[in-house]
């Protein structure tokens, strides 16, 4: 740096010394046709602010190959800096007094200068930590999203989530949408009381989001029901997968005459072979989950087609067949009066797909 860039950069530092003192903002100033960075900052050491200045050449390289401004912000970062976009954004850069290498989020307000001839040849600006306030933010919203008793995505949440996860797959990306009951819950929540049934949503949120494998999205839907998205998760891999979350609802407690066990109800639905929305998957978890129920609880259903217009009659799940009798073949066997149609659907006993 030469002595009349030092000397100017003199000037500037005692202009603004005081606004750096009072506010912990950090000055830039950006030379355009030099590609180089010029930063001061304040800080406070021993009772009394120290003026600290950092220049960086070649910045546009360096943004690129250090870790001075987060990667996914490093092109927004470039053309504020050249005075082709708004002249205030949000970023998260490292601080030069810290070696740990953490992101802040910091507002950045910046200024162009032009020369005689009206060309841009420099731009000025502050840089101001909000980490803190973006933070306080986020999780703020965050809370908004979430069931209040367990901490979990709540219910609008949770589809969104699943659904997001799932526009981003590819087209043959596979993944397992869960759908859980708790069983035996209403007679822990009535016999052992309202807190104690509590604890028990609380507990197995705990430990459903400590099992969670990466990607993983859950939520609580409804008063004891579950939902799991998890990517990744192969045809094959399905049973153990679900084998791990029931483990989790298996529990007996004790009351003062007897003991109540819960444990779990669970349907299935395989992305992508099910569908690929979380209409459609939902939809099908939905109808597995029903079988179990069903066929007796605790156990999980894998969805399969033929539960498609599912019936529960007598309580054994049934399916309307699509086999139409022609009304002589029926009245034969029947021997019900002529009147009725001619077209005679049958109820066909389904094996359950269920363990």
């Amino acid at each position: 740096m030469s002595n009349e860039q030092l000397s100017v950069l003199e000037k500037k530092i005692e202009r603004y010394g005081t606004i750096l003192e009072t506010t912990g903002d950090i000055i830039f100033d950006y030379h355009i046709d030099e590609d180089r960075m010029l930063f001061d900052e304040a800080r406070l050491e021993k009772g009394r602010y120290v003026h600290y200045t950092l220049a960086v050449d070649r910045y546009t390289e360096a943004l690129h190959l250090g870790n001075l401004v987060h990667p996914d912000d490093i092109e927004e970062t470039i053309r504020l800096i050249n005075g082709l976009t708004v002249q205030a954004i949000v970023i998260r850069v490292t601080r030069p007094d810290e070696t740990d290498g953490r992101y802040h989020w910091t507002l950045v307000r910046a200024a162009t200068v032009q020369n005689s001839e009206g060309r841009v040849t420099e731009t000025v600006g502050i840089m101001r930590d909000i980490d803190d306030q973006k933070r306080r933010e986020d999780r703020l919203v965050e809370e908004s999203r979430c069931d209040q008793l367990t901490g979990l995505y709540d219910q609008k949440w949770t589809r969104i989530k699943i659904g997001e996860a799932l526009e981003a797959n590819n087209e043959m990306d596979k993944g397992i949408l869960m759908l859980i009951d708790i069983d035996g819950f209403r007679a822990v929540n009535e016999n052992l009381g309202h807190i104690f049934g509590d604890a028990v949503l609380v507990e197995t949120a705990e430990k459903l989001t400590a099992h969670a494998a990466p990607g993983d999205v859950i939520g609580r839907i409804g008063g004891d029901e579950f939902l799991v998205y998890s990517p990744g998760v192969a045809e094959n891999q399905i049973a153990g997968r679900v084998a791990r979350i029931r483990r989790i609802f298996d529990h007996t407690f004790e009351g003062k005459s007897q003991a109540y066990r819960i444990s779990c109800s669970l349907g299935v639905a395989a992305c992508p072979k099910d569908g690929t929305t979380f209409e459609t998957l939902f939809h099908c978890a939905d109808q597995a989950l029903s079988m179990a129920k069903m066929e007796g609880r605790d156990r999980w259903c894998r969805y399969d087609e033929k539960m498609s217009g599912m019936s529960y009659l007598n309580g054994h799940a049934t399916n309307i067949d699509t086999a139409v009798f022609q009304k002589s073949g029926i009245l034969q066997k029947t021997g019900y009066s002529s009147t009725f149609s001619k077209s005679w659907p049958i109820l066909r006993i389904l094996p359950p797909p269920c363990f």
